[in-house]
This record gives C-alpha cells, structure tokens and sequence, in this order.
C-alpha cells in the first residue's frame, strides 16, 4: 500500500484534488519509468533503472561503454526523458522475469525513418524477442519466427496507440516518433530480459524508450485502456487515442 501511495499523483481539476491513476494500482511484473529520475542511476551511462513493481526486477549494466543514455528531454518524444543506446552494444539487463503482456512507449531512430535498419530489437532474451525486420516498416516482426513475443501465429496480439486494431501486419509501422504500444504474447515468457539490444551489432534499438510495463496478462479491458490513458497523457501523446477512448480527454483517476 506505501509503494502504491509513494507512485501516484495528484492533480487539480476544477479545483478538486484528484489522485490520478497509475500503475501501481495494478500487479505489475516489472515497471521502468524513465520520467522517474530517482530510479536511475548514472554511471558513464545509466547503470540501473530501478523497477517500480515493488519486485526488485532492477535494470541494470555495470559494463560503462555498454550503459545507455539518459536524456532529460528527448525533442523526439515531447521533450520528455528517455533512455536509448548511443552504440550496438549498450543495453540494460533484467533479473529472470515473467512477461505476457508489454505495454511501453518508444521511439526508433529519428522519429522519421520509414524502414528498420536491421533486425532492431527491443526486448530480448534467450527464448523469445521483439525485434523489426531490416528493410520492412511493419511496426514489429511478429512473422518471422515461432519465437517472437508478437508472433500472430501463435495468437499473440499487438495494439498501438489504444487502437482496438489489431497491428500485427500493419504496414507503414514507421516512421515511429513516439508511440504507445499493448502487446500480448501466447504465453508468459521467462527469462532474462536485454533492453535495447541483444549484445549483437545488429540488434540493437537505435532508438529511445520512456517507460516499460510488464504484467502477467491477467488485467482485464477496463484495466488495459486505463494503462493506456496513463501513458498517453503522461507523455503528451493523448492526441494519437482513438476519437472512442475512454481517456481521450482525461487521464485516469482513482
């Protein structure tokens, strides 16, 4: 209840005080929150980004060329922090972790480029990834293989900005400057999580990420849209909800 209490935030609306929602509210297998300076620590990059669950799934990097950078305000996503690989190499590694469900808002490259530049991936660990193709625009590669945590085949789904769309096969998933996605996966994978790059030259993101949700995907609809509400709001991107959201307009409350 202290964790819970210590992770929300209080607004004023028509001047009443009003406790927006946050995840907290919910059982969250790992939380990342780069808007939460006092969860990372920088060394020559960012050695920890500390897990706001309440389960100590920390981040971490204790190799200081391969610690991401932190920026405090990253012009590609609102002017709001980020945390992104400078060079192949450099990621975060978690604790082994379960995960069905994914929900994060990231950037990749520029914010305009059209098309992957390799096998970019995002979260990565021995058994399963979530990677984009080189030379496609699709927003992730959930085709290529049995092992993809968006992998349709499986009956995984992926939503993009609240969308109640299936995106799996969109095309024209890039340019990508800034976007909220809700991804669920078959099955709960376990497994060390690499952020940002899979150790490979030709895996790694090249772009920024500004906040990381993993559950159990047990949370039920009505949860899921106010995780989305949540993030759209926090991080100015509530114009990209769809007209029927029920956060169009107003972020959740308590």
């Amino acid at each position: 209840m202290r964790l819970a209490q210590a992770n929300r935030r209080r607004i004023l609306i028509n001047t009443q005080d009003v406790v927006l929602w946050t995840p907290s509210e919910l059982t969250t297998t790992l939380w990342l929150d780069a808007a939460d300076s006092d969860s990372i620590t920088i060394a020559t990059g960012v050695s920890s980004w500390n897990d706001k669950s309440g389960n100590l799934n920390h981040a971490v990097q204790t190799t200081g060329s391969s610690q991401p950078t932190y920026t405090a305000s990253d012009p590609i996503l609102n002017n709001k922090p980020t945390i992104k690989n400078g060079t192949s190499v450099q990621y975060l590694q978690t604790p082994s972790l379960g995960a069905k469900r994914m929900y994060f808002v990231a950037y990749y490259s520029d914010g305009i480029t059209t098309t992957f530049d390799n096998h970019n991936g995002l979260f990565n660990g021995s058994e399963c990834r979530l990677t984009g193709r080189s030379g496609d625009n699709r927003v992730f590669d959930g085709t290529r293989s049995a092992n993809n945590f968006d992998n349709p085949d499986s009956g995984a789904t992926q939503y993009r900005n609240g969308s109640t769309t299936d995106s799996a096969y969109q095309a024209n998933g890039l340019p990508m400057p800034g976007d909220i996605f809700k991804i669920t996966s078959w099955q709960v994978w376990t497994q060390d999580w690499l952020i940002l790059s899979n150790t490979q030259a030709w895996t790694y993101w090249n772009g920024g990420l500004g906040e990381i949700i993993f559950t159990d995907g047990t949370e039920d609809l009505t949860t899921q849209k106010k995780v989305e509400g949540y993030l759209a709001h926090k991080w100015g991107l509530e114009a990209k909800l769809p007209i029927d959201h029920p956060y169009k307009d107003n972020a959740p409350t308590v």
